[in-house]
């Protein structure tokens, strides 16, 4: 199947609000507190509650200062259509609500998650597709983040640039419009200069690519406009992690993040597209997450908005501004409660009570995650590699480096462990190998590599990093789970005696988890140090 049907009096490429073009996760946390605190049962039609809001979000930096002349102005409309777009509220006549997704961000789930949740999620048609400024012709069925990805990991296509986005925005309007997608993008790629392939490739096309406002414009004109909005596809996935930047490309080029295949294969797993019976019905299951069923009424989501006092609405805005505690996980600083209680006398008590659930849930998802992961088998070892450096760095407290990807600069070969960790002291460290392997022994290979390259290179590591004199303390091996029936207690003795009896063990995947939950945000590197002086299997009672 190809194009859709030309049609008059509606839009034939994709389109996507432009209120923020950069999806920051907190600051979208922040900007559902303001949802939060300041929608009322008298939005529609309240020119002073419009403008409270807009203020509001100029008083947290999330909208440029500067007064608004017209009191008809769409500015706080449009932020409400992007949150609606990405399933974070949904209106009832007049009004706006929280979904489930917005809630949950309110209430300190990592935002970050649910939004790459919603975005896989997309799809038109939707109401904002139907919204009479947007108006996409109802005939376009996609899923365009989802679409995008998946054109991502075909090993013709591998990455995208702003011109080749276009092409996508331009001609993806259905699943079966890949191949039309990839046959215009290696077209294009033919050219030296992408703005006049462009040109050549949509000029038969013109007519799909205007709009009644727009139908005088000529094709450059277009083409601008276009990329102005495919760049904002773009930065929408990049903002979530769910692509990443090619180092030094000009122009700007995209790929895919693999540490997040395992998000995209879930989203896969659901290819429904949601029925449109009213604004109210496709946001409330648009933005549900984790399979919970939104079966709240007005009421009592009123009653739960109502609850917020001012006081827990602005320490949660600070929570959220704190960089530092979402860096490193292992206490949070002191400046935060002296700030708070210099500026607004609010004493540390009163502020845990706030964050403390908080911190909580932000915990419990990690551990979730890399639960999952691990139960997930090798093909997603990189991101089962990443949550373990979380661990580390966030449970326990320690410098910790992803190095498994590092190429040696010596033509002698080998390579390096998965991690590298060091001390808070920065006296020792230890080397981690993440084994995404369900049943795990310790074969051949995994030990050859560790006596003769992981461990004679670490100092390689250490200097990469820049730190010095270092002691390396043990190595551990990190598996999903561990074959107890085979010889893994012998090859962890092997391993150490052939190392200068230097400790080495392997540890599950859940018994990392209940260390993380014992053990976590507090001052305990000697102890977690302790449980890897140790050869054999780490186990936890």
């Amino acid at each position: 199947m190809s194009l859709v049907k030309h049609k008059k009096g509606f839009r034939h490429t994709w389109m996507i609000p432009r209120a923020k073009r950069y999806l920051d996760p907190y600051k979208f946390s922040k900007i559902c507190c303001e949802i939060e605190k300041t929608l009322s049962d008298e939005w529609s039609g309240n020119i002073e509650n419009q403008k409270s809001f807009t203020k509001s979000l100029e008083n947290q930096n999330l909208k440029k200062q500067g007064e608004q002349y017209d009191l008809n102005s769409g500015g706080p409309r449009t932020y409400l259509n992007q949150l609606e777009c990405l399933g974070l509220i949904f209106k009832n006549n007049k009004n706006y609500y929280l979904t489930i997704s917005g809630e949950l961000i309110v209430s300190g789930i990592e935002p970050k998650k649910i939004l790459q949740h919603n975005l896989l999620k997309l799809q038109y048609p939707s109401p904002y597709s139907k919204n009479p400024n947007c108006n996409i012709n109802p005939k376009i069925k996609i899923k365009p983040f989802m679409f995008i990805l998946d054109l991502l990991l075909d090993k013709r296509v591998k990455s995208l640039n702003d011109y080749e986005l276009i092409l996508i925005v331009a001609f993806g309007h259905n699943d079966q419009c890949k191949e039309l997608c990839i046959k215009k993008i290696l077209q294009l790629r033919k050219y030296k200069n992408f703005k006049d392939g462009l040109k050549k490739i949509l000029l038969p096309f013109k007519k799909y690519l205007i709009t009644s406002k727009t139908s005088k414009n000529t094709i450059d004109k277009i083409i601008d406009n276009l990329k102005d909005n495919a760049n904002t596809f773009g930065n929408y996935l990049q903002g979530v992690d769910l692509v990443k930047e090619v180092y030094g490309s000009k122009p700007k080029t995209l790929e895919f993040n693999l540490e997040y295949l395992k998000v995209f294969d879930d989203a896969k797993k659901n290819t429904k597209y949601l029925k449109i019976t009213s604004n109210e019905q496709f946001q409330r299951i648009y933005g549900k997450y984790l399979n919970k069923k939104d079966t709240r009424s007005l009421d009592s989501i009123k009653k739960i908005k109502g609850k917020i006092l001012e006081k827990n609405h602005m320490v949660k805005l600070k929570f959220f501004e704190l960089e530092e505690l979402f860096a490193d996980q292992k206490q949070i600083p002191e400046s935060f409660y002296n700030d708070l209680y210099e500026g607004y006398s609010i004493k540390k008590e009163e502020v845990n009570e706030i964050i403390n659930p908080l911190i909580q849930n932000y915990f419990d998802d990690n551990l979730r995650d890399f639960l999952l992961v691990a139960k997930s088998g090798k093909k997603y070892h990189l991101q089962f590699e990443k949550e373990i450096v979380k661990i580390f760095r966030n449970y326990f407290g320690f410098i910790s480096h992803h190095t498994g990807q590092i190429k040696r600069d010596s033509e002698e070969g080998g390579g390096y462990s998965d991690i590298l960790i060091v001390s808070n002291e920065r006296n020792l460290c230890a080397l981690l190998d993440g084994k995404a392997i369900k049943n795990y022994s310790l074969p051949n290979t995994d030990r050859l590599n560790m006596i003769n390259n992981y461990i004679p290179n670490f100092n390689e590591l250490v200097l990469r990093f820049e730190h010095k004199n270092l002691s390396l303390k043990f190595v551990s091996y990190v598996a999903s789970s561990i074959n107890h029936n085979s010889n893994i207690q012998k090859w962890c003795i092997q391993i150490s005696k052939k190392c200068n009896n230097l400790p080495v063990s392997v540890i599950s995947a859940d018994d990392l988890a209940k260390l993380a939950l014992k053990y976590k945000g507090r001052d305990n590197q000697n102890e977690i140090i302790n449980i890897f002086l140790k050869t054999g299997i780490i186990q936890l009672n």
